[in-house]
This record gives C-alpha cells, structure tokens and sequence, in this order.
C-alpha cells in the first residue's frame, strides 16, 4: 500500500509540471517571488480569518537511494480568531520504495507555537521554531532545513525551479477561500537527508507548491 500511494502521489506531480509545462494553467498570469510568500492578509469575516492555513509542501523521489521524503512548513489561525494559533513541520520518509518491503513511513508531525513562526511577505523565506527554515537564496534556488523534535530524521535539501510557477484553480464550495501555487513544477533538488545513524546522500527531481486559505 506504501508503494501504491507514493506511486499515485509522483505520478500526480508529474501531471501537474507537464500541465504548466504547456501552458495550459488556469490562467497567465507570471507569478514572482512574492507570489510565493507569505501571503496571509486579516479578513473581515472571523470564522475565515479563523480556519486559514498556509502551508509550503515539498515533495521528492530519489531512485538511485529508493527514498521518498515530503514535508511541509505550515501556519494556522493567524488572526488568533478563537486561540487556535499555531505552526508546525509535517511530513514523512519512506525507505525501500521499489522494493516494497512493506516498511511503515517515518513520520513527522510536530507542533510549534505561533510565536515560533516567522514569514517574509516578499518571498518564501519561513522559519519554525530554531531548526526549522525555508532560504530563498535567488528567484529558483530554495534551501530547506529542518529536524524532527525527536531528532530522527534531518534534511537539508536545495530545490531549483526547472519549469514555470503557475497558479492551479480547484473547484471549492463557496464558503471556502483556497490559492494553490505550484511555484516549482519540476524541480531539480540536492542534498542530504538523515535519519538515525544512515545518510541519504539526494539527487534528483522534485516538486514544490504552496498552498493557503480556509
């Protein structure tokens, strides 16, 4: 079932950068750094301003280590509408892909307060707690840092764009407001990821996209 689910999962990614390869995103517009960063503004209404979440998802197979990693950098309840404020890391590594052994994900699911999260408006540089940060080092080269609290799993990881951002448009109810951003449609990403003692040397393509609203 590992295997099954981390096929569908690339396998939609693929889509998608093939999608906004050709041009044929929803609309053509040119989406620059700041389209990518923090882009939370106090809404009139409570119950939205309440139930917003942003997040920064990135996601990669490395065949030649046979490891799938995601993980995503996310804020909630900015406007601390009913004290439900918070930040946190979630993701998870999969070891043994090809070889469906069978082997459960390690998962990461760690909670920060809101006062840990920091966001820049102008690109996508994000921090969480001490360990935890998004770098924007130019318009296509990202570093991601980040440490499980439990000190299981590392990764320091560099993402450059290899195809255009485009904005995806999905079919919400009305009560919903939701942006998806896929700011790296294809990526190429370098570097490590650890976990306990064994280190996963990565180089390979990969996916970025950042996604907010209610």
């Amino acid at each position: 079932m590992i295997y099954k689910a981390v096929v569908v999962v690339f396998l939609t990614l693929i889509l998608a950068s093939v999608e906004c390869k050709f041009g044929i995103c929803s609309d053509n517009e040119t989406l620059d750094l700041e389209s990518d960063g923090y882009q939370y503004i106090r809404s009139k209404d409570p119950l939205i301003s309440a139930l917003y979440r942003e997040w920064w998802f990135f996601a990669l197979y490395d065949p030649l280590v046979d490891i799938g990693f995601c993980i995503g950098y996310s804020a909630m309840d900015p406007a601390k509408t009913f004290a439900l404020e918070a930040s946190g890391i979630a993701g998870m590594l999969w070891t043994s892909v090809a070889n469906n052994t069978g082997q459960d994900p390690i998962n990461v699911l760690d909670g920060y307060d809101f006062e840990q999260f920091s966001a820049y408006k102008e690109n996508a540089t994000v921090s969480i707690g001490k360990e935890n940060c998004i770098k924007v080092l130019d318009q296509t080269t990202y570093q991601i840092i980040g440490s499980s609290r439990n000190g299981e799993l590392n990764w320091s990881l560099t993402f450059q764009q290899k195809s255009y951002a485009c904005r995806q448009k999905e079919e919400v109810p009305q009560v919903l407001e939701l942006d998806w951003i896929t700011y790296m449609p294809s990526a190429h990403v370098f570097g490590v990821i650890q976990y306990n003692t064994k280190l996963f040397s990565i180089n390979t393509t990969a996916y970025h996209d950042h996604n907010y609203g209610a």
